[in-house]
C-alpha cells in the first residue's frame, strides 16, 4: 500500500527512494516500539541514502540535507546529554539522535522543527488517550519509543513535501 500510494503521487525515481525511506522507517519504528532499539546498521545507511538522494536531486538541496543531518543529530544529542546530567539517568537513547540525523538528511534542516513537534504531539496525544481511557497509568518515568514517533511523523511529512 505504501508503494502504491507513492507511485501514484510521485515520479518513479522519487517514489522508489521514498519507498526505501518509508520501509526503513517502518522497520525502525517496529524495532523501537518492541525493543527500544534503533540499530546503527539501519540508521546510518539511512542517513547516507538521504544524502545520496539529495546529491542525485531526489530530495532537498545537498547542503540543506547535510545541515539537516548534523542539526538532527546534535539537537537530540544535546537533549539526551542535558537530561542525563539533570536527572542522573538516560532519558533518550543513543539511536534517537542518529535517526533524527537520518531524517534531517532526507528532509533538510528547515523541516526538523516541524517533524519534532509532530512527533512529540503524537506521543502526548497517545499518552493522554491511554490516561483518559484508563488503560494505563502515566508515570513521570514512562518510557516512550520516541524513534517510533519520529518515524511516524517523518514519512508522511516527506511525502507531502515531495508531492
Amino acid at each position: 500500500m505504501m508503494g502504491a500510494a507513492l507511485f501514484a503521487l510521485l515520479p518513479w525515481p522519487l517514489a522508489l527512494a521514498g519507498l526505501g525511506f518509508g520501509l526503513a522507517l517502518l522497520l525502525l519504528a517496529i524495532l523501537d516500539m518492541t525493543h527500544f532499539w534503533l540499530p546503527d546498521r539501519i540508521t546510518l545507511p539511512l542517513a547516507a541514502a538521504g544524502m545520496g538522494c539529495a546529491i542525485a536531486g531526489l530530495g532537498p538541496d545537498p547542503l540543506d540535507a547535510a545541515i539537516g543531518a548534523v542539526a538532527g543529530y546534535v539537537s537530540l544529542a544535546i537533549v539526551a546529554f542535558g537530561y542525563a546530567r539533570l536527572r542522573g539517568r538516560v532519558g533518550l537513547g543513543g539511536g534517537d539522535p542518529k535517526l533524527f540525523a537520518a531524517i534531517g538528511a532526507w528532509v533538510g534542516w528547515a523541516s526538523l522543527p516541524m517533524i519534532l513537534t509532530i512527533a512529540a504531539s503524537i506521543g502526548l496525544i497517545a499518552l493522554l488517550f491511554l490516561r483518559v481511557a484508563g488503560r494505563k497509568a502515566v508515570r513521570r518515568d514512562q518510557q516512550i519509543p520516541f524513534g517510533t514517533l519520529l518515524a511516524v511523523a517523518a514519512w508522511p511529512f516527506w511525502v507531502a513535501v515531495m508531492h
